[in-house]
């Protein structure tokens, strides 16, 4: 299990080749996915430094609308994209775990023109065995009540929700793993999540979702560690 946790993009300077007004830069890393940055070329990004990088998410790809399509990502050392760049991928609406360091990086548009929300930073790897839940569907409807008491309900959107527990978390370091995380999480930004079993090719069990997590927990003395995770899907 791993979470997405140190965007690099709202540090960077970003610059978008054929931008739309209405569309800005600020929304690839805006909390909101359906708040999309659209082009018609390439965005350049430089991180101001060499950065490791461990994780590259794309989410919420299309083409205005027609479907999902594919960007093409670029990192270098220089700001030069002219040629053969040491860092070439071609990835589609997902989560790519990698484990590189650059400070310039490019995202070109192979088929469609729009990005929901894009990571470039480090994963945080959840340690320990744990126990957990599939992803269940929920709907976020919204109910409001008249002067006259009466009840409205507007449907919302179908939303994925999971819980975990880390009860079997047998060491310090793994529980300051857990604990720092905890205790330093911006819980006010959304992180990619992605459940997965390391065993079975490095895949994972469901799609990785843009979500609001939540850890809580403490310590039942010894080397004994409860913790809890609750992770609710953001739109």
């Amino acid at each position: 299990m791993r979470i997405l946790t140190n965007n690099y993009l709202p540090e960077s300077t970003i610059s978008i080749n054929g931008p739309e007004p209405m569309f800005p830069v600020e929304n690839l890393y805006s909390n909101i996915l359906s708040e999309v940055t659209r082009y018609l070329g390439f965005i350049s990004i430089d991180l101001g430094a060499a950065k490791q990088v461990t994780a590259i998410g794309l989410l919420n790809l299309t083409s205005g609308g027609i479907g999902p399509y594919q960007v093409r990502v670029q990192a270098n050392s220089v700001d030069d994209f002219s040629g053969v760049t040491p860092f070439d991928e071609v990835v589609d609406d997902k989560v790519y775990f990698t484990d590189v360091t650059y400070r310039y990086w490019r995202f070109t548009s192979v088929s469609g023109r729009q990005i929901g929300y894009a990571y470039l930073g480090q994963y945080l790897q959840m340690p320990g065995n744990v126990g957990g839940s599939v992803p269940s569907p929920i709907r976020n409807d919204i109910i409001t009540v008249s002067q006259s008491g009466a009840r409205y309900i507007t449907p919302g959107s179908v939303i994925r929700q999971q819980s975990f527990t880390f009860d079997t978390v047998s060491s310090k370091s793994e529980w300051d793993t857990l604990d720092n995380y905890r205790t330093n999480a911006d819980y006010s930004n959304n992180h990619i999540f992605v459940q997965f079993e390391e065993k079975i090719s490095g895949e994972w069990y469901f799609d990785p979702y843009f979500a609001s997590i939540l850890m809580t927990g403490d310590s039942r003395g010894g080397n004994l560690f409860s913790m809890n995770m609750s992770v609710v899907e953001a739109k």
